[in-house]
């Protein structure tokens, strides 16, 4: 599944340090 933070990510749009770090522990899970 593609979340809205891959898009933007993709889209090369800057991103928080502690919502990419959200991120990666919602994958986790």
């Amino acid at each position: 599944a593609v979340t809205a933070y891959d898009i933007l990510r993709m889209r090369g749009v800057p991103i928080g340090k502690r919502d990419y770090e959200g991120q990666l522990r919602i994958r986790q899970d």
